[in-house]
């Protein structure tokens, strides 16, 4: 009899991965909108400053974009890397 394990089954199920490529694929989304969200409160402070391109509204929403097709891939079978 398998043990339930929370820590493998949601990453196993919905993302068709292992914990720690699980754990990558939300830390890399996290700090990149953390990184985003610190550049736009710090540019409705200071709105002379421009906001680097990398964070933008739509680089960011193509990266977002970007890594839930890899992890599909990754959860239908293809590799991610």
């Amino acid at each position: 009899m398998k043990m339930y394990n929370p820590f493998t089954k949601h990453p196993k199920l919905n993302a068709g991965m292992r914990w720690f490529q699980h754990l990558k694929f939300a830390w890399g989304i996290g700090l990149r909108l953390l990184i985003s969200s610190i550049a736009f409160l710090i540019h409705g402070i200071f709105p002379f400053g421009k906001i680097p391109e990398t964070f933008n509204l739509t680089e960011t929403a193509l990266y977002l974009l970007g890594e839930e097709e890899n992890r599909l891939r990754c959860k239908h079978g293809k590799t991610m890397e």
